[in-house]
């Protein structure tokens, strides 16, 4: 993980970000921690969890998990793009 901004010309594909781990690993545990338990609830708690009338238990878990990629990938791509033109900041 890059804290600074390189003084080098680099090419778009230099400038992306670990997507597995942010810029701390503490909190990329936690992170994945608060993923990690809606579905281990999901688990063993089944169908109790579900209210009748909201979302399943299982599709907020996923929500949860798609959201946190879709926030990796566009974070990604928008450090990429800000390194890979200076001119245009």
């Amino acid at each position: 993980y890059a804290w600074v901004k390189p003084d080098d010309k680099l090419q778009m594909s230099d400038h992306f970000s670990s997507l597995l781990f942010g810029g701390s690993i503490s909190n990329t545990i936690l992170e994945l921690v608060t993923l990690i338990a809606p579905l281990v609830a999901m688990f063993f708690f089944g169908d109790a969890l579900n209210v009748k009338i909201s979302m399943p238990f299982s599709e907020l878990a996923l929500y949860f998990i798609v959201c946190s990629v879709v926030r990796r990938v566009y974070n990604a791509y928008l450090e990429a793009v800000y390194f890979s033109f200076p001119s245009k900041r």
